[in-house]
């Protein structure tokens, strides 16, 4: 039997860690992370509607956003949702807060209140992003605001983008922007409504398309 004691490990092999012990150590980490994600977003959803999320029982408290809870004991009396839609690539998105921030500071608007917004991406081949527009008790306030709708989806067409699913309101200011060889997507729902419709007697008006005896010149 050998008498020679073994070579002392290197300096510092001592502290490291196997690979096992590396993975069980960072996804501790990931956990302890996630818990507390977890736990915030459950406080936030707490304050902003006033109970805990259930989780696999159907409520109605989707449908409480902007309505009168014990956080907003003074809710407006609605809202107008802005969704512009823009091409589907990082490029866009910035294009898209900085033309929103401009016109959220010229048209006095709650547009990008957070300075930087980030679009819904449900859609394959484009985003789509999401404003809400305050309805108010006041009859002027309102009117403004209806006046800057308009305006802001004239500035969205300017860029190339159109609106998404909007207000009864504004369908026909929406319609407007389609005007490619002057409004040729328009003059052919005309068309169609004309055969259809002579009279005029369904949802006239309805997305902008109005029967021959309304329409303007």
């Amino acid at each position: 039997m050998s008498d020679v004691a073994p070579a002392p490990p290197p300096e510092g092999a001592r502290f490291r860690r196997t690979w096992p012990q590396r993975f069980l150590i960072s996804f501790n980490i990931l956990l302890i992370m996630g818990c507390l994600a977890s736990a915030t977003g459950i406080g936030y959803f707490y304050y902003r509607f006033g109970q805990l999320p259930r989780i696999g029982i159907p409520s109605l408290t989707m449908f409480s956003i902007g309505a009168r809870t014990e956080t907003n004991p003074n809710p407006g009396a609605g809202h107008m949702w802005f969704s512009p839609i823009i091409p589907r690539s990082g490029e866009a998105i910035f294009e898209a807060n900085k033309v929103f921030a401009e016109a959220a500071k010229q048209l006095d608007l709650p547009l990008n209140a957070v300075g930087f917004s980030l679009p819904t991406t449900y859609w394959n081949r484009a985003f789509i992003f999401l404003f809400g527009l305050p309805v108010t008790k006041d009859v002027e306030t309102n009117k403004k605001n209806r006046a800057k709708f308009e305006q802001i989806v004239k500035i969205c067409a300017e860029h190339g983008w159109a609106e998404y699913r909007t207000p009864p309101a504004y369908q026909e200011a929406v319609m407007s922007t389609y005007s490619f060889n002057n409004h040729a997507l328009r003059r052919f729902h005309e068309t169609l409504k004309d055969a259809v419709d002579p009279n005029g007697i369904l949802a006239a008006g309805r997305y902008g398309i109005w029967p021959k005896h309304l329409r303007k010149a």
